[in-house]
């Protein structure tokens, strides 16, 4: 989805709200918010949270107070939780081989992609998969 055009307290107003879903794990009320950003009306908040609603920024639902929800995939990529995954070996891509088991890295994947706890990685070396489907 493109983003639209918003204004600099708009921006400001948008950026208190990610940081506080960092630091904090959810977002602000909109009295925090008029606070954070120097505004006196909470219908100025409301206005304003409305145009970073209806430009891409945000998604909010209106029966829930606190309901901001940041739609940007990078933003919520960083902040899902990761699961090292162990690197135990290399593979060569053609003639099978043993991996030896030892452990040379650790890779960090989301958590929701994890099938189960038992689950690793292997580097594989060589061209011959290259195109293979």
């Amino acid at each position: 989805m493109g983003y639209g055009k918003i204004s600099n307290k708009q921006k400001e107003i948008l950026e208190y709200v990610k940081s506080q879903i960092i630091n904090k794990g959810y977002p602000p009320a909109v009295r925090e918010i008029c606070e954070a950003v120097n505004l006196k009306s909470t219908s100025s908040v409301h206005s304003h949270l409305e145009t970073l609603e209806k430009n891409g920024y945000i998604r909010r639902d209106p029966s829930k107070p606190r309901a901001i929800e940041i739609i940007d995939d990078e933003f919520n990529l960083t902040r899902r939780e990761l699961v090292n995954v162990p690197v135990v070996g290399t593979i060569t891509a053609g003639q099978p081989i043993l991996a030896v088991e030892n452990i040379e890295a650790y890779f960090p994947i989301p958590s929701e992609f994890m099938p189960n706890e038992e689950t690793f990685m292997l580097k594989v070396k060589g061209e011959s998969m290259i195109n293979a489907g």
